[in-house]
């Protein structure tokens, strides 16, 4: 059969074809191997995915509850924008606290005290409440029984009742209980003695358990062995 010159035409296409493929393959081989997928991949240098166009360079899929990326390295990577960390949102992750400011009453022989507004979860609650006439009152959380005190005597009639403690929302809100006599009145006054209550937020407590010793000779102050 005698080539035609359509034929040689293309015999020499393809020949050019396979010289230029293997060129650019032996150039792309020495510099790494292509990304191999279903497979480990070996790069000599570091690989670079560049989008020109809009939206992101990259873009992982991986079926529901499986990692889109695993690394074998801790060190930092800088400039890296996460949006969730360890499933929280970086605003969960910052430090959070509530201030309640308590309003003066009229009297009664108690005073219950709700906290509208705050958050289910574990907080370090602190008070500090200035009463009159309540008769050295007496204060608590009502629903964790927590945080008790008993009144200190400020003079001409005033008491204050100042203690701390972790209570638990979780399960639902608490609230905080005084109790004393019938004239028993709550008293809040900027700039003079404000009744305030605080809250902060403990994303994550250490439970312990201490040791108390009686100790074998006084170590000085005012207690002395008994």
């Amino acid at each position: 059969m005698i080539p035609t010159p359509h034929s040689r035409i293309l015999a020499v296409l393809l020949a050019a074809l396979v010289l230029i493929g293997g060129a650019n393959l032996a150039v792309y081989a020495a510099n790494g191997k292509p990304l191999l997928l279903g497979k480990t991949s070996v790069e000599t240098k570091k690989s670079t995915v560049k989008n020109t166009g809009k939206g992101p360079a990259l873009h992982l899929k991986t079926r529901p509850g499986e990692p889109p990326l695993k690394v074998n390295r801790t060190k930092k990577v800088n400039k890296l924008n996460a949006d969730l960390i360890d499933g929280a949102n970086a605003s969960d992750l910052e430090s959070l606290g509530y201030r309640y400011e308590l309003a003066s009453t009229a009297a009664a022989p108690s005073h219950e005290i709700s906290f509208p507004g705050l958050p289910p979860g574990v907080y370090l609650m602190t008070y500090t409440i200035t009463s009159v006439n309540g008769g050295s009152p007496y204060c608590f959380t009502e629903g964790s029984r927590q945080a008790l005190s008993y009144a200190s005597d400020i003079g001409a009639s005033y008491d204050t009742n100042v203690a701390s403690a972790l209570v638990d929302t979780t399960s639902g809100p608490d609230t905080l209980l005084c109790v004393g006599s019938a004239g028993l009145s709550l008293y809040s006054s900027p700039g003079d003695a404000l009744s305030e209550v605080s809250f902060v937020r403990l994303d994550h407590v250490t439970a312990g358990t201490p040791t108390a010793t009686r100790p074998t000779s006084p170590r000085g102050g005012p207690a002395t062995s008994r």
